[in-house]
């Protein structure tokens, strides 16, 4: 006897053992036993899950599903405007998302599943992200840089990055010099000569300006720019290597786009403490993830005057606008250096 035949033998007597008395239940297992060759502890456990399960869930257990398919695809929209980022980070930003598409009217889901994504914990938003299929490619490769002469010119810094004051900032080899709100007090760039040169130095003391460096391989030293190169700069763009002239206005273009849509609306959660534990180390991050715009928000030493600044800027941008326009312009400057680059040539040894 099959699985299917053992079931229709079950269905057809669990009315007459549900409704009946101790001895008609003995009588019907006895008969059940006879029959499919379970045991009688075997068949008991059977009717009760039968009599467990809701017929009209078709046979599924425990509570309804309160994410349902419509919550999930809403969630889905929101963490690709968010460019695949990770439940932590990605859940503080979910309301805010959802008003802009709202605003600019490209929100395509119904009430209730945004009224039930907007309600979703951090907990449930980590899981069903978890299950989603990330579309962005995954870099590989390694650049190196060649130190300067001058930098015995310019001091050292290594500390003091926890809370530095309004208008430091770290400049490198990879980084974007940008426009800045802010009035810049300190230059700090790693050892690259791009910076580190006579014209920088002498510039720096005529409008005085500090100007400290890092050690070299410590990169540490300079960390707020080299964590950038990773997540930042080779995440979108990769370690290709552009020898057409044509990708350098490609390449700002991208990065126009690129800088305000990092600065506004992609949060992150910063280290709050370190503790090596063996040969391990435990790290404690904010509860809260962050975006860069938020945190210059709480910052009591910035004007009302550059914060008003930023906030009309922040009501005029779309995320989502943005993370197509990010998406059109990668595909651009790939296209360019396929199309007009030096092909790579294989070694003679491969």
């Amino acid at each position: 006897m099959n699985m299917e035949h053992k079931r229709g033998v079950f269905e057809e007597k669990l009315e007459a053992y549900l409704a009946g008395d101790k001895k008609r239940k003995g009588e019907v297992l006895k008969s059940i036993v006879e029959v499919t060759g379970l045991t009688r502890k075997g068949a008991i456990k059977r009717f009760r899950k039968m009599q467990l399960c809701d017929s009209r869930m078709g046979g599924r257990r425990g509570r309804p599903r309160t994410y349902t398919p419509d919550v999930v695809a809403a969630l889905k929209d929101v963490w690709e405007i968010g460019s695949e980022a990770c439940g932590e980070n990605l859940h503080p930003q979910i309301n805010e998302y959802i008003d802009i598409q709202i605003r600019e009217k490209k929100w395509n889901h119904n009430d209730v599943a945004t009224f039930k994504l907007r309600k979703m914990s951090r907990a449930s938003v980590k899981v069903y992200v978890g299950g989603f299929t990330r579309t962005r490619r995954n870099f590989g490769g390694k650049s190196t840089t060649h130190k300067s002469s001058v930098i015995s010119m310019v001091p050292i810094r290594m500390d003091g990055w926890d809370t530095p004051e309004t208008g430091v900032t770290k400049i490198s080899l990879e980084a974007m010099r940008a426009s800045s709100p802010f009035l810049w007090t300190e230059a700090h760039p790693d050892s690259g000569t791009e910076f580190i040169n006579a014209h920088c130095v002498e510039y720096a003391a005529e409008t005085n300006l500090r100007m400290t460096r890092s050690r070299p391989y410590h990169k540490n030293d300079n960390c707020f720019v080299e964590e950038r190169n990773g997540h930042v700069v080779r995440a979108y763009v990769g370690y290709e290597r552009f020898d057409v002239r044509a990708t350098v206005d490609a390449l700002n273009d991208l990065y126009d786009v690129l800088t305000p849509y990092l600065n506004h609306f992609i949060a992150s959660r910063r280290i709050v403490s370190k503790e090596r534990i063996g040969a391990r180390w435990k790290v404690t991050r904010e509860k809260v993830a962050k975006t860069p715009y938020q945190r210059v928000l709480e910052r009591k030493d910035v004007s009302e005057e550059v914060k008003n600044k930023l906030r009309a800027e922040h009501a005029t941008l779309s995320p989502a606008t943005m993370k197509k326009e990010i998406d059109r312009l990668i595909k651009r400057v790939h296209d360019i250096q396929r199309r007009y680059g030096n092909p790579r040539k294989l070694s003679k040894s491969a």
